[in-house]
């Protein structure tokens, strides 16, 4: 009887979280891993990550399109098509309001951005192997897609509940990949993979309290802060490879629709790539040796190595 070989397990597997505008800080790393040609084997996103990790899995050595794609999607424009009739609906008559169909806006602009970046791509036939994760909010858990369209699942990825229109598959109604897993090591460890990079997205703590809304949103971000120190936490204490996470650090405006950021955030992006890539290379160097040593964790606050 004839054996299917398996897929070896990757070397190296690159995590990607949710954050917002501040995802854009992955193209800052991108730039730093292929300048120094560090080989990446498989690659997931969740939320905002989930664009980036598409990118990198189509076009993995090609910064110059992944960056050309970005000034042309992240703009204000693609946030504003409106569904001023759905929400006019759902106010007069709310309970009539379809979960199915609402969101402030359509995401029509989205979708045709993420068509003309991936045009006819499939997950199952990346460069390299990408996942992209969203939420099932029927069943409130996360969904991993790995397989179908590349723009319609960054699409459901990206889905801020009310805000935008969910992607709907079956039964399956799916939002932001960030609601249920905003950093999906766990995806990459179960793949088996040696070395994990895991650039994370934390909000910063630092925005000043002078009004409810800004209340609101700060009890939004230390939820939002804990879920992801919490899976990071329990990663660490169970992935057997070697794990390092890269952080950026963030200020206050580094806020959703502040796209005059972007620049900034790109080299803050860069700036924790650098910290972080002795470490980098030194697992990879551990890879390769006969006689592997161990990987001292870096003494910084952006990252460490289990």
């Amino acid at each position: 009887m004839t054996q299917i070989a398996r897929p070896a397990p990757p070397r190296v597997a690159l995590v990607l979280g949710s954050g917002g505008i501040k995802c854009i800080a992955t193209m800052g790393l991108l730039r730093v891993l292929m300048r120094r040609k560090i080989p990446i084997d498989f690659v997931v996103g969740s939320s905002g990550g989930s664009i980036f990790a598409a990118c990198y899995g189509c076009y993995p050595d090609d910064y110059e399109k992944i960056e050309g794609f970005l000034w042309s999607f992240w703009t204000p424009e693609i946030f504003r098509d409106f569904d001023y009739w759905g929400v006019f609906k759902a106010l007069l008559r709310p309970r009539k309001a379809r979960a199915r169909t609402f969101g402030i806006i359509k995401g029509d602009r989205i979708q045709r951005n993420l068509s003309l970046m991936f045009p006819e791509m499939r997950l199952e036939d990346t460069r390299v192997t990408t996942r992209i994760v969203a939420t099932d909010i029927v069943q409130a858990a996360p969904v991993v897609l790995d397989h179908g369209d590349v723009a319609r699942a960054v699409r459901a990825s990206v889905s801020l509940p009310l805000y935008m229109r969910p992607v709907v598959e079956g039964d399956q109604i799916l939002l932001d990949g960030g609601l249920s897993n905003p950093l999906p090591v766990d995806v990459a460890a179960a793949t088996g993979a040696r070395i994990i990079l895991s650039m994370g997205f934390e909000n910063t703590s630092d925005t000043p309290i002078t009004h409810p809304l800004n209340l609101l949103n700060q009890v939004i971000r230390m939820r939002s802060n804990q879920l992801i120190r919490s899976t990071h936490g329990l990663q660490m204490l169970t992935y057997r490879g070697t794990l390092i996470p890269i952080h950026p650090r963030f200020g206050h405006h580094h806020s959703f629709f502040k796209f005059h950021t972007m620049k900034e955030i790109i080299q803050l992006g860069v700036d924790a790539a650098e910290r972080t890539l002795p470490w980098i290379e030194k697992a990879i160097e551990r890879l390769d040796s006969p006689s592997p040593e161990s990987v001292a964790a870096p003494n910084t606050e952006d990252a460490s190595v289990h």
